[in-house]
């Protein structure tokens, strides 16, 4: 299958060769806080959905290139590559998933052909370097490119329908999209043009030479209203402030007259008609006389205090 036939509506599996053995997967994102996933070869299964890719042809910066995202990594987890200190693969470069707010220029992917059916794979990061499994199963990005490579031979077939609206367009940062496939795409491929530099877009107003419309644009203000639609939407606008004065009005009156009733009813508690103190000028006075006599019956038997003489209470000892 050759590059200009992709369907943006189409998932494909990409495997190692013209076999489907080895093919490539792309987990969901599962690491690095959910913004990584992994992406090694697998012995293929058609309809598992980490083998099931989406390829999107782009622009960036006027080239021509593709993003590629798996059903299992979602509509926002993209094929990339980046460093990798296990690697010993000169550049130390691995494919891996990447959630589309953390990905840069390593998700743009470019498709070679070898003649015989198969591709290669290049990102736009590491040049002229290919995509290359190894020996170990392990995948990583080689500047040896020198033919045969057998472990840089890809092959595409497509396997079912897409047809997920959350798949018919690219969310990238840094990027805009100008133009984004349909879930009911055909298969004539949709390119969208994407640009890692800020996107403007201008437009010059048009003229037109019927009179008509010249008339009715001088009938009408800047706005689009004309005048009798002004005139109404002032005066319900008056209407409206009128009311809401009207009640701020009656509100503040009986707020005001509920403030002076608690005023009065205040000033009567705190100042009581009757004052209670001791030894008011009013009040009666009692006082024990400072001189007391007391007499003792006459027929009383005489009582003796210790330690002195019998004393009568004439004086007589």
């Amino acid at each position: 299958m050759t590059t200009s036939e992709f369907d943006t509506n189409q998932w494909y599996q990409i495997c190692l060769g013209d076999k489907k053995d080895s093919c490539v997967i792309g987990t969901s994102l599962f690491t690095g806080s959910n913004t990584k996933g992994a992406v090694f070869i697998s012995p293929g299964n058609a309809s598992a959905p980490v083998q099931r890719w989406q390829i999107f042809p782009v622009t960036v910066n006027q080239t021509a290139a593709y993003v590629l995202r798996s059903s299992d990594s979602g509509s926002n987890g993209f094929l990339g590559v980046g460093y990798s200190a296990n690697e010993e693969t000169e550049g130390r470069t691995r494919p891996m998933m990447y959630r589309g707010d953390v990905a840069v220029q390593n998700v743009f992917w470019s498709f070679g052909k070898w003649g015989d059916g198969t591709s290669f794979m290049t990102n736009t990061i590491n040049g002229t370097s290919h995509l290359n499994v190894k020996s170990t199963g392990i995948m990583a990005m080689s500047p040896n490119i020198t033919a045969p490579q057998n472990g840089q031979r890809f092959g595409l077939s497509p396997v079912a329908r897409i047809d997920d609206a959350k798949f018919s367009n690219i969310n990238l940062i840094g990027v805009a999209t100008t133009s984004t496939a349909s879930p009911n795409a055909s298969t004539q491929p949709t390119t969208a043009s994407l640009s890692v530099t800020s996107a403007s877009i201008t437009s010059s107003p048009s003229s037109s030479s019927d009179s008509g419309t010249e008339e009715n644009s001088s009938e009408t203000s800047p706005s689009g209203l004309s005048t009798g639609e002004k005139a109404g939407i002032g005066a319900a606008i008056g209407g409206a402030l009128l009311l809401a004065l009207i009640v701020l009005g009656l509100f503040f009156r009986k707020k005001k007259q509920t403030a002076q009733y608690v005023q009065t009813e205040e000033l009567e508690q705190c100042a009581p008609a009757t004052k209670y103190e001791m030894h008011h000028d009013s009040a009666a006075k009692y006082e024990l006389s400072s001189t007391i006599v007391v007499e003792v019956p006459r027929n009383e038997k005489p009582a003796e205090l210790p330690g002195h003489m019998p004393t009568n209470m004439n004086g007589n000892s």
